[in-house]
């Protein structure tokens, strides 16, 4: 499995957002960022609220350039997108976060879903809570069963795209 570096070590400053563009386009007439979360090696994560709803979501920015060259594919709603994208906004398990919009512009995706808690991570939270009761290893299972959800829709996914000839690669 690749691993890429972190592109960022933390998400950016409000004022690296504007140097980066990443809000421009179609994504900031329908949403207003607000605050970082976290970073990854293909883009940042902040929270955002719905302009017409007064709804709190959190939106992706995928930059496009991280994008392996394998992992781009030709969806038939979306047009060129990754991989991640093409599967997500198609997944719907009660255990996975919906996607609401995907929007792009010159150099980001812009994937925004529904927010739900504080967004801690799994490892984490097993440190902070070494001894776990069972109703809560439950509720913990449960997620790794919607995780299983994404497993089997990127697998099913991956083979009807590559049967159709339009992803040929297998690092994503």
């Amino acid at each position: 499995m690749l691993r890429a570096k972190p592109w960022f070590e933390e998400s950016p400053t409000p004022v690296e957002l504007a140097e980066l563009a990443a809000c421009e386009g179609e994504y900031s007439h329908k949403y207003s960022t607000l605050s970082p979360i976290g970073s990854g090696a293909f883009g940042f994560v902040w929270t955002a609220v719905d302009k017409a709803q007064n709804k709190e979501v959190v939106v992706k920015f995928i930059k496009k350039e991280k994008i392996l060259e394998d992992c781009w594919v030709e969806d038939p709603k979306l047009g060129k997108v990754s991989l991640e994208i093409a599967i997500l906004s198609r997944v719907e398990h009660a255990n996975i976060i919906k996607v609401l919009d995907v929007f792009e512009n010159q150099g980001f995706f812009q994937l925004v879903m529904e927010k739900h808690g504080s967004g801690l991570d799994l490892f984490a939270f097993i440190d902070c809570h070494p001894s776990l009761d069972e109703p809560l290893a439950s509720y913990i299972f449960r997620q790794v069963r919607g995780s299983r959800a994404v497993w089997a829709g990127w697998t099913t996914g991956k083979s009807v795209l590559q049967s159709s000839g339009r992803h040929t690669g297998s690092d994503c």
